[in-house]
């Protein structure tokens, strides 16, 4: 049955005509309807290949900043939930329930997404070491965003084990792009938080360029100097490795406090670790930092749980 906005199939599936043509975004048959058959000059190849590179904007394109809002007078609570690697063996799902649960609690209290939620792995040793199949990961992460609602999400970063996954067919990111309206963003990104009184400009990435043996926040920092300057919070996953520290930027604007944030991991050990050498993690390190944004002055902390940023943000 065909309807003025794509097709229905007999087995009573539905593709929109967006995509549809998403799908034969590179069928050669396209562009030679476009010359009856003849063989495309320059500047009809051109224009096809511009025409394929809107459409796959339009369907997947990921934006390089977001603007994200909130009403209350409350200081605002965000759990930086990232490098879950579900599926994973040695991963502390404890402290994961601990940590869904107590967002959904609390009406101030959000969550944004950084990447690595899924193991991901689809080649051997690796994969030897998953005690759920990569689509038992994708049913307890979409099992994870049930449990809080759509509306506790700030954001969702890609990181490179969940992208893994589109070696084999399609990812967490592509079915949460497709059906809600959560914000998925990759690589380095702005995102302008709007509260009543004061707006924060926050920068976050999956892997922020960098390392340092002596400062575990060094990518963040480094951020704030040779990336997108000028932010109020830096924040970064990937390393598996929690910390915070501050320090007061001198700018044009004036003085701006910078608080810089490197993420923990619910992974606390694999093979790769123990190959390179890596102790598995003691329990103080596992899981979130914990984010307090004030909504009348801009005042942010950063917490290594989230009883501590309960008590900040004053919470009974």
């Amino acid at each position: 049955m065909v309807e003025q906005e794509g097709l229905y199939y007999p087995d009573g599936t539905y593709k929109s005509a967006k995509q549809i043509r998403y799908e034969n975004i590179d069928s050669p048959e396209l562009i030679r309807e476009k010359t009856g058959g003849r063989k495309p000059s320059f500047f009809e190849w051109t224009d096809e290949f511009i025409r394929r590179r809107e459409l796959k904007t339009e369907i997947e394109g990921i934006p390089d900043e977001i603007e994200v809002s909130f009403d209350t007078n409350k200081p605002i609570i965000w759990g930086l939930v990232g490098d879950i690697h579900s599926g994973g063996y040695e991963v502390d799902y404890e402290l994961l329930a601990h940590d869904i649960a107590f967002i959904s609690q609390r009406d101030n209290a959000f969550l944004l997404g950084g990447g690595d939620w899924t193991d991901g792995f689809f080649f051997n040793p690796a994969q030897d070491e998953m005690i759920g199949s990569f689509n038992q990961q994708r049913m307890f992460i979409n099992s994870m965003i049930e449990e809080l609602g759509e509306e506790k999400v700030v954001a969702m970063l890609i990181g490179d084990h969940d992208n893994w996954a589109s070696k084999t067919g399609t990812t967490i990111y592509d079915e949460f792009r497709d059906r809600s309206n959560i914000p998925v963003i990759h690589g380095t990104t702005r995102i302008r938080v709007n509260l009543p009184e004061v707006q924060y400009r926050v920068v976050g990435g999956h892997q922020l360029p960098g390392s340092s043996m002596y400062n575990d926040t060094h990518p963040e920092n480094r951020a704030s100097k040779f990336g997108i300057q000028q932010a109020d919070i830096y924040i970064g996953w990937h390393n598996h490795k929690k910390a915070i520290s501050e320090q007061i930027s001198d700018g044009f604007d004036g003085d701006r406090r910078q608080l810089f944030i490197a993420s923990g991991a619910y992974k606390y050990s694999d093979e790769y670790a123990r190959k390179k050498g890596w102790q598995k993690q003691r329990s103080l390190k596992h899981g979130a930092v914990w984010l307090v944004m004030d909504p009348l002055i801009r005042q942010a902390q950063a917490f290594y749980t989230a009883e501590e940023a309960d008590r900040y943000a004053g919470n009974r």
